[in-house]
């Protein structure tokens, strides 16, 4: 069964018992809006609420996600931002929980960039491949800002002196970068059939005994997160409104590259 809506699609296997939610924008590189990241929210909930699933594959259709869309975000005045404060952070911070409150093992399917929120939602899942053409790219630091959407928590816990090297000069971490890092599990060929299997193989598993181990591996994240997200925000926030963020980010949103 498939379920589409506008940017993000959802394809239920229920023979595998798994669910591959797509997010679907390829000429924006996948970069999410306001409503998509509504709709990505609800994918994530709907397929982990649904009895049959075992395991959620999250992937793109191309890039793996650009992150925010760079156009919306810089359309947004600080006065508007001002306005809304913190609830300008529900729906972005809404998809991190949504992934953290999965009941079932979530796997990230890298075959294109995942940049900035993209890359914290690829951090977000319990485990991740990386394709040939996978690549993560910190982004948040280019454009004067920090992740509010959980990035730094979540390589706090896979590996804490990660963040300062991505912060050098930006780098991109490639498929075997990101492996060396242990960020994302190298594969040959595409990272969203190796992603599949995996769930697969997560299907032939008592799924109570899977939720288990869900909240056993996530318990650390869990218990610190919403302080996190709190404070992540907060600082984000004071950033929008800062004339350096202006400046950085129409230079980056005019890169023909983006």
């Amino acid at each position: 069964m498939t379920d589409n809506t506008t940017g993000v699609t959802t394809e239920f296997d229920t023979d595998a018992g798994y669910a591959t939610v797509v997010i679907s924008r390829p000429e924006r590189r996948n970069a999410l809006t306001f409503d998509m990241m509504r709709v990505l929210t609800e994918a994530i909930q709907r397929a982990g609420a649904d009895p049959r699933m075992h395991a959620i594959v999250l992937t793109g259709d191309g890039a793996f996600c650009a992150g925010m869309d760079l156009d919306m975000l810089g359309a947004q005045s600080p006065a508007e931002i001002s306005r809304r404060g913190m609830s300008f952070y529900d729906r972005p911070q809404g998809m991190v929980r949504a992934l953290v409150d999965c009941p079932i093992p979530t796997i990230a399917a890298l075959d294109g960039p995942a940049v900035g929120l993209g890359m914290d939602l690829a951090l977000g899942c319990d485990s991740r491949f990386a394709g040939p053409d996978g690549l993560m790219l910190q982004g948040w630091g280019r454009i004067g800002l920090i992740p509010a959407t959980g990035g730094v928590a979540t390589l706090n816990q896979l590996n804490p002196s990660v963040l300062w090297r991505l912060l050098d000069g930006q780098p991109r971490f490639d498929r075997d970068a990101m492996a060396a890092a242990g960020l994302a599990e190298p594969t040959t060929g595409p990272a969203r059939t190796a992603a599949r299997a995996r769930a697969s193989n997560y299907g032939t598993m008592s799924r109570a005994a899977l939720e288990g181990y869900v909240r056993l591996s996530r318990q650390p994240l869990k218990n610190a997160l919403e302080d996190h997200l709190r404070v992540a925000a907060e600082i984000q926030l004071d950033l929008f409104t800062r004339g350096e963020f202006r400046e950085k980010i129409t230079q980056v949103a005019a890169r023909p590259s983006r």
